[in-house]
This record gives structure tokens, C-alpha cells and sequence, in this order.
């Protein structure tokens, strides 16, 4: 006797026991037969990109960035990411297979990437009035006492930049 084992949806049949190799049995006594389904899983890998810095977990759970970018789910599941961004980071979206919202359809193999970014930095760009600007500005004795305690500051950013000319 042959048996037929039909996996349901998003399920594979992972093998046979007490039964014959392909669930053919002999039946010359009792015998019980079990086919064995395994569920199909697929694979979500999560980048971290960006300046900034942050964790990503996962539910349902598998996922938890720092220390796993990668889990198996099962197929067609669910998945919603979750990011926190670092103190000073900031969250600045999803991108790859993920929708704007995190959640992702394992109906294959998908990749997302969480992107941090690091605050813009406001510094201080100061010029004081030094002997050595003097002479490379062009600056006449005259002038420099007249302004030897001055200075100049502008705020600037990472991205910004500040151009001097005599």
C-alpha cells in the first residue's frame, strides 16, 4: 500500500517514519505510519545604514539588532520592525523590502535597512585676530591695532562650509 501525504499551504513534507522510503507500507502486521510536514520559513536580513546609531527588533521575535540582523519566518507571515535610535541618533526610516511603516510580507527572501542618523551638529567657526592672520589677510599695522581684540563667529553645520577671502 501506498500512502499520499498532501502539505497544506506554506507547509513540506519533511520525510516519512514507520513506513517504507516514499510511504509505502507492507502490511503484514499493525503498523503505524507518520509523515512528517515542516513549515516553509523565509529569511528577513535587516542593515543598519547611516551616520547615526540604533537597535531594530522584530515581532513576531527572531530579530534583534545588535546582535541578529537576520531571522527565519514563516511564509507569508507578518513582520513588523521596530527601530530606536541610539541618544543622539536620530530614526530616519526603512528602505529595501520594508514599507514606511516597517512591516514586511515574507512571501520570499527579503532584505530591509533601518537608516540613523547622527543630529546636525551646530559648531562655531571663530576667527581671531592674530598676527599670523594678519599677514596671510593682508592686514596693515594700522588696521590690526585697530582691531587686535576683534573676532568673528559664524554657526556652521557638518555640511556647511565657510569661505574666506582678502
Amino acid at each position: 500500500m501506498t500512502l499520499t501525504a498532501t502539505p497544506g499551504a506554506g507547509s513540506t513534507l519533511a520525510g516519512w517514519s514507520g513506513c517504507d522510503a516514499g510511504g509505502t507500507v507492507t502490511m503484514d502486521a499493525d503498523k503505524t505510519c507518520t509523515a512528517t510536514f515542516n513549515l516553509i520559513t523565509r529569511t528577513l536580513t535587516v542593515a543598519k545604514v547611516g551616520l547615526g546609531g540604533g537597535s531594530v527588533t522584530s515581532s513576531p521575535a527572531g530579530i534583534d539588532c545588535g546582535a541578529t540582523c537576520s531571522a527565519s519566518f514563516n511564509l507569508s507571515a507578518a513582520v513588523t520592525l521596530t527601530a530606536t535610535p541610539d541618544s543622539g541618533s536620530v530614526f530616519a526610516g526603512w528602505g529595501g523590502a520594508c514599507a514606511v511603516d516597517g512591516t514586511v510580507t515574507m512571501d520570499a527572501d527579503k532584505a530591509c535597512t533601518a537608516t540613523f542618523k547622527a543630529p546636525d551638529l551646530v559648531q562655531t567657526l571663530v576667527l581671531m585676530n592674530t598676527a599670523r592672520m594678519q599677514s596671510q589677510m593682508g592686514i596693515t599695522p594700522a588696521q590690526a591695532t585697530r582691531s587686535r581684540s576683534s573676532c568673528a563667529s559664524w554657526p556652521t553645520t557638518r555640511t556647511s562650509s565657510v569661505t574666506l577671502w582678502t
